[in-house]
């Protein structure tokens, strides 16, 4: 299996939340066998065990917009842990300001934003509150992160091309391969089907330069449960050739990784590697240079 040498991973996809530091919304707890599994202890243990070196942790929706503990996290932990903020787009201005607001805790600390088509009115992303935040993202210097998990891209394509259009200068990442198969929620099953438009739509979305992918959370589109994911090689060397390694990272989406295993994820991300023959330099892009030169620079 591909050998890591000196290449620090950054694992640019997980949440962290501690419901007795910081209480959860209420309706918005997690699922019951990921209460414990998710703080800050817990990640850090997986990330030793791993050998991951940096990440990104995404606010997660159990608290809403309070960021608090993904505050605290990184101002304990500022060279290890960057954060991705999570904004609504019901509101005219609030959450703007929340953008600014964010943007000055610490150094570089929130270096993105997620944007959520559930969280806007009527589900549109490139309505007038949705354009005036993606173009404040790159005013703040904040990547933007697109959760296609309700449709998957292709009922989203529209919107995010419109706000690509609509602010050049911002730059994007789709999250877990823009979703392309059927209830993400579920594990992986050959009763699960891929979506093609979401999957050609992706590819599709190569042609903008400023658009980036996360190779990450292979169990919420993989079809095989049997053997590690390996109906998403061939798709693996599609986004290669259409993005490069350059503009293409590595996710664990922890802790939801757990039934899978944090370590294993990034072990069967190490296999696709292999399998693709990919050189040192394309391996570094993918598990370390994309995110440090989006992210950490």
């Amino acid at each position: 299996m591909t050998r890591m040498g000196s290449i620090d991973v950054i694992d640019t996809h997980l949440h962290v939340w501690d419901g007795t530091a910081v209480p959860f919304v209420q309706g918005k707890e997690p699922p019951e066998s990921l209460r414990n599994a998710g703080s800050i202890e817990a990640l850090l243990n997986e990330m030793q065990k791993a050998g991951v070196k940096k990440c990104i942790a995404i606010q997660p929706i159990n608290y809403g917009f309070d960021h608090t503990y993904l505050s605290d996290c990184i101002s304990k932990h500022p060279k290890i842990i960057h954060g991705m903020m999570l904004v609504s787009g019901t509101t005219n201005s609030e959450h703007v300001e929340l953008m600014h607001s964010l943007k000055e805790h610490g150094n570089r600390s929130f270096v993105g934003m997620r944007m959520n088509p559930s969280l806007f009115m009527g589900g549109q992303l490139d309505s007038n509150i949705g354009r005036l935040m993606y173009s404040t993202a790159a005013d703040l210097d904040l990547i933007v992160g697109f959760m296609c998990f309700d449709g998957g891209l292709a009922k989203h394509y529209e919107a995010i091309t419109n706000l690509i259009a609509s602010s050049p200068s911002t730059k994007c990442v789709i999250d877990h391969w823009g979703f392309f198969r059927a209830d993400p929620a579920q594990a992986p099953s050959a009763a699960l089907a891929h979506d093609e438009v979401s999957w050609n739509n992706l590819l599709a979305l190569a042609k903008y330069p400023q658009v980036y992918v996360k190779i990450s959370a292979l169990f919420r589109v993989s079809r095989d449960a049997e053997n590690m994911y390996g109906d998403l090689q061939s798709r693996f060397e599609a986004l290669i050739e259409a993005f490069g390694t350059r503009r293409l990272m590595y996710g664990s989406d922890f802790p939801f990784v757990a039934q899978f295993g944090y370590k294993e994820h990034l072990d069967a991300v190490k296999q696709m590697c292999d399998n693709a023959r990919l050189s040192e330099r394309d391996i570094a892009n993918l598990f370390s240079k994309t995110a440090e030169r989006l992210f950490f620079m």
